[in-house]
C-alpha cells in the first residue's frame, strides 16, 4: 500500500515512442492497485503541465506524476515549485532522452518506474532557475549549440530514430551552421559573469 492517497498523472502523449492510451491505462491500474485515487490528464500543448501541477495541491492531490520526457518533467516541476506546496513529484520516463530519470536511476521501463513510485523513497535535490523564463531546471540548462540541437530535433525524427534524432540533427546543425560561437550570461549567488566569444 502506498503512502499517497491521490495522484495526478500528467501525461504527454507526444513524448517518446509510446502509445499514450495504453500508457495511461497501465499507470492508472498500477497506482490504483497500490491504493491511490488516480486522475490522468493528457497534455495538448506547452503550459498544460505547468498549470495543472501548480493547481494540484489546491485540488487535493498529494502526489504529482509526470509521464513524458525531460521537457515534460521540467514543466511539471516548475508548476509544483510555483505552488509552494510540499507535494512530491514522481517521474515516468517515456520521453526520448530521459536525462533526469537516468541521473536519478529511475528505471526506464514503465513497470520499473511504477514500482519505484509505489515502493521507492523520496529524495530532495537542488534545481536551477531561469528568471527571464520563470522556469526551473535540473541537471543542465543549455544555450547555443545544445539548445538549438534539442529545439531542431523534430517529433517525427524522434519517433523514428529515438535518441538518434539528436545525433542526426546535431550533424546537420554543424554542417549547415559551422561552429558559430554563442553568448550567454549567468548569475550565481548575486555575482555576475559573462561568457562571450
Amino acid at each position: 500500500m502506498s503512502e499517497f492517497r491521490r495522484a495526478l498523472v500528467i501525461l504527454n502523449p507526444g513524448s517518446g515512442q509510446h502509445d499514450a492510451e495504453a500508457t495511461a491505462h497501465t499507470i492508472s491500474a498500477r497506482l490504483q492497485t497500490a491504493g491511490m485515487q488516480v486522475e490522468v490528464r493528457l497534455t495538448t500543448g506547452p503550459g498544460d503541465g505547468l498549470a495543472w501541477a501548480e493547481a494540484a495541491p489546491g485540488e487535493g492531490f498529494d502526489l504529482v506524476v509526470a509521464a513524458g520526457g525531460d521537457g515534460t518533467i521540467m514543466e511539471v516541476m516548475s508548476g509544483l515549485i510555483h505552488s509552494k506546496a510540499d507535494v512530491p513529484l514522481a517521474q515516468i520516463p517515456v520521453g526520448t532522452a530521459n536525462l533526469l530519470a537516468r541521473a536519478l536511476t529511475i528505471p526506464a521501463d514503465l513497470d520499473g518506474s511504477l514500482d519505484a513510485i509505489c515502493t521507492g523513497r523520496l529524495a530532495r535535490f537542488d534545481v536551477g532557475y531561469l528568471p527571464t523564463h520563470d522556469r526551473y531546471f535540473a541537471l543542465v540548462a543549455g544555450c547555443g549549440y545544445d539548445a538549438r540541437l534539442i529545439a531542431d530535433a523534430s517529433r517525427e525524427l524522434k519517433n523514428v530514430l529515438g535518441f538518434g534524432a539528436y545525433v542526426v540533427t546535431g550533424s546537420g546543425i554543424s554542417f549547415i551552421y559551422g561552429r558559430r560561437m554563442s553568448s550567454c550570461k549567468r548569475t550565481a549567488s548575486g555575482g555576475f559573469s559573462a561568457l562571450t566569444r
